[in-house]
């Protein structure tokens, strides 16, 4: 077992998630709240999606999606959700596909 942690740069894991165009995620966060209201709960689920903006270049045109892990996703959903954020992410593209990597943005101790 490794006991070193985790160095500053370093690639963690790749970011999972269902995509969804803007338009469809408010549609679907319009859907949870009548939900919630109507079966009269009153604490909001935990959200741990992210925007992916995509290029501008992009044969199907500039825009932003929605990805969401809730259902789809992995465990990188649930890193570093706090103001001084040890990772995040970056965004690649290899033959037409966009790949979200998630990397130490400084040392993280093991443990």
């Amino acid at each position: 077992m490794n006991r070193t942690g985790i160095r500053s740069s370093e690639f963690i894991v790749e970011y999972y998630g269902e995509l969804y165009e803007p338009w469809r995620w408010y549609e679907r966060q319009d859907f949870t709240k009548r939900f919630m209201k109507d079966m009269k709960m009153t604490e909001v689920p935990d959200f741990y999606n992210i925007c992916l903006e995509k290029h501008k270049d992009e044969p199907e045109g500039y825009d932003m999606l929605v990805v969401d892990p809730i259902h789809k996703g992995n465990y990188s959903s649930r890193f570093s959700h706090s103001c001084n954020p040890n990772c995040g992410t970056i965004t690649t593209v290899s033959d037409g596909r966009y790949y979200i990597g998630m990397y130490a943005l400084r040392d993280i101790e093991y443990g």
